[in-house]
């Protein structure tokens, strides 16, 4: 599957309502943001879409994927939408990074794990909360914002990433000081804004976002023990890492 796909869930009392952009997108929220209740909403729709004051919309068909048999309903799913609750534990492991790597479908994760937890790479995340309230005869709708994706940011950041490293043996480039085997790193990147290049401040990545970078650097790269990242603006600091 490619592009953006809608999808609104809703009774007269909720609404859900936001777009798919990636193969993978998280959607996380604190305690009663109504994460379940979509899961839950969307799972009466599927089982019984006549008998359901649910409405569910969208140009895609849509499945939740859930219990120990996750693996034999997933080989049954093919150019959907598929959505799995947190309580379902296979989303942790490498077995399920690799069946949904054989699939055609989007993935929609919700969750409020940390993401070091998941071992595969995200490319969207969305906050959820609740715009009105429980309990009326007003619809109470549930608003999704980005935390990171595609455009999370308006202004340009010129990232520049640097990883110590070792030079080949015989090169005449080693370094002066002995260094174990295997070799312990630690990798440093910086992210800034700047209109000129002469001047420029430290860019605000969200938490989230520091997360899933230092993820993907120790999990994916050998010998890291860390990763630091540079705060420091010009001046007194370069844009380029010296």
């Amino acid at each position: 599957m490619k592009g953006k796909y809608r999808v609104v869930v809703s009774t007269k009392r909720l609404k859900y309502d936001f777009e798919l952009h990636r193969n993978l997108t998280i959607i996380q929220g604190d305690s009663a943001t109504g994460k379940t209740t979509m899961i839950d909403m969307i799972r009466e729709f599927v089982n019984n879409p006549s008998g359901t004051p649910v409405e569910l919309v969208c140009d895609k068909k849509c499945f939740v994927l859930e219990g120990a048999l996750w693996k034999e309903q997933l080989s049954g799913i093919a150019d959907s939408i598929v959505f799995i609750d947190e309580g379902n534990e296979f989303i942790k492991t490498t077995e399920f990074a690799d069946e949904i790597q054989k699939t055609d479908n989007y993935y929609v994760i919700v969750t409020r794990e940390s993401l070091p937890s998941l071992p595969y790479s995200v490319e969207e995340i969305y906050g959820i909360k609740t715009s009105g309230k429980y309990g009326t005869l007003k619809q109470s709708y549930h608003e999704f914002y980005r935390l990171y994706g595609a455009n999370t940011y308006e202004r340009n950041i010129n990232p520049e990433m640097d990883i110590m490293s070792r030079a080949p043996a015989g090169t005449g480039k080693e370094p002066a000081y002995p260094i174990k085997e295997p070799a312990s790193l630690s990798p440093w990147f910086r992210a800034v804004c700047s209109t000129d290049v002469m001047t420029a401040t430290a860019a605000e990545i969200p938490h989230e976002v520091m997360v899933h970078i230092t993820d993907r650097i120790t999990h994916e790269v050998a010998g890291i023990n860390r990763v630091l990242y540079d705060f420091t603006p010009k001046p007194t600091g370069t844009v380029e890492f010296e």
